[in-house]
């Protein structure tokens, strides 16, 4: 059997070098406050563009490094995709992050400060819903699952497409599970020769 693997969604890994102790600090040390917490049920900082600030320079530029890795692989863009807005969620006993997914962005991305193996992954929905019917898989794989777990580490990145819609489940660790996300967006001019659809993005 030949499996063709068609149309499959690009969430790519990266292991990223250690924090600097500044770097950790800085984000462990946020100002929090709870933004339609109803709903997506856990704090973020105040600051939404905390990959601005100068203690975070080189970081931001680490992760871009991967922003342009992830472009130039997997989706063969010439177009510089750079980051808009970022901050920090922190994940208490007893919370989780909604299902939801990012508006006015193209790629997501989120960067893990601190985590454990007892701490909950992040949770990606399967946007194809190609299986109507429910059966008892013997092991769940990429191809049969509805949901998919993704176990993390510190310093771990995760980009995927903002459009897809992901969640946390519940924290039942006592230590406190935090990340840093962020947004991103197109710059330049896109056009094809198959199609009239040309827009230069500045």
């Amino acid at each position: 059997m030949k499996n063709l693997n068609l149309f499959p969604i690009p969430i790519s890994k990266f292991e990223l070098d250690p924090m600097s102790d500044e770097e950790e600090n800085f984000l462990k040390k946020s100002d929090f406050e709870l933004l339609n917490s109803k709903y997506l049920d856990a704090r973020n900082s105040i600051n939404k563009y905390v990959l601005n600030e100068k203690p975070l320079i080189n970081l931001k530029k680490r992760i871009q490094e991967c922003i342009d890795k992830y472009k130039d692989i997997m989706m063969r863009c010439d177009q510089e995709i750079y980051i808009t807005n970022s901050w920090v969620n922190l994940l208490e006993k007893g919370k989780r992050h909604s299902l939801h997914y990012h508006g006015n962005s193209f790629v997501s991305g989120v960067f893990y400060v601190e985590t454990t193996n007892n701490h909950p992954g992040i949770r990606f929905e399967n946007p194809s819903k190609m299986w109507p019917l429910t059966w008892q898989r013997t092991k769940f794989n990429n191809f049969n699952s509805e949901s998919w777990v993704e176990v993390v580490e510190k310093n771990t990145l995760i980009l995927f497409p903002s459009l897809l819609w992901h969640s946390v489940d519940i924290n039942n660790y006592e230590k406190e599970r935090i990340s840093l996300s962020f947004n991103t967006f197109i710059r330049g001019k896109l056009s094809t020769d198959s199609y009239l659809a040309d827009l230069e993005l500045k």
